[in-house]
């Protein structure tokens, strides 16, 4: 009967789970992630009900927190409209330790499994693939295919601001941001990440020189001081004789 209240709350209230992200990448890999999580108050209500904390993220911050390499910057709650908001604002060292972060039933489904890797061309190439499950309860009840065609209504809507110029991706430009070269945005509906995985990909080009860069950079430097040493030294003969 729990079950079966939770589920069709989730059912009968339309547009009750929004999330919004917006992420930004650093040359070095680490970065800042800022979430705006949305669920209406009516359904925290029926997970009240129905003893479960699946759809309130708030009491999961400091499993949040636990996560190696991350930490939490900022985390405050706001009610708008009869929809509770938890806004996050994280920051990583690198795009692998924001995957521990889908293995916290609470923000399963919302972060996924981030990659950043590098192709023959020596451009970086950011993947990260998105599954969003449905809490066990309602998977092994008749109300799967009931939910079915509400999950669409939920926008779930991701963007990435990456070190250097996006040379190819499978998203798309923010509006107003044509002559934004390193902004991508993804838009699904939770009915998308339901029925198969979401794959965003975007490829940019390398920022800075890189260990081989630096080495070479280094002995330049160090020929152009023993050259100027050598300069100088002949300079002084010549006019001492």
């Amino acid at each position: 009967m729990r079950s079966l209240v939770f589920g069709l709350a989730v059912l009968f209230l339309g547009g009750c789970v929004e999330y919004r992200e917006s992420l930004v990448l650093e040359r070095d890999g680490s970065g800042t992630v800022v979430m705006a999580i949305g669920v209406q108050e009516a359904l925290l209500r029926a997970a009240e009900v129905a003893e479960s904390g699946m759809y309130d993220p708030a009491s999961a911050l400091d499993s949040l927190r636990a996560q190696q390499g991350l930490q939490v910057i900022e985390s405050r709650t706001e009610t708008r409209e009869g929809t509770r908001w938890l806004h996050l604002v994280l920051t990583f060292e690198s795009p692998a330790a924001l995957n521990g972060i889908d293995r916290i039933e609470q923000y399963r489904g919302l972060f996924g499994h981030f990659v950043l890797a590098e192709n023959s061309a020596g451009q970086r190439v950011f993947t990260r693939t998105i599954r969003a499950d449905l809490p066990e309860t309602i998977q092994e009840s008749f109300l799967t295919s009931l939910l079915a065609p509400m999950l669409a209504k939920y926008p779930w809507s991701y963007e990435a601001r990456f070190p250097s110029r996006v040379v190819e991706s499978n998203g798309g430009k923010s509006t107003g941001s044509a002559d934004d070269a390193q902004l991508v945005q993804w838009g699904f509906n939770f009915g998308d990440l339901v029925a198969e995985p979401r794959v965003m990909r975007a490829t940019f080009a390398r920022t800075g020189l890189g260990p081989a860069g630096i080495a070479v950079g280094v002995t330049l430097m160090v020929i152009g001081i023993v050259v100027v040493q050598v300069l100088q030294r002949h300079r002084k003969r010549a006019l001492a004789s």
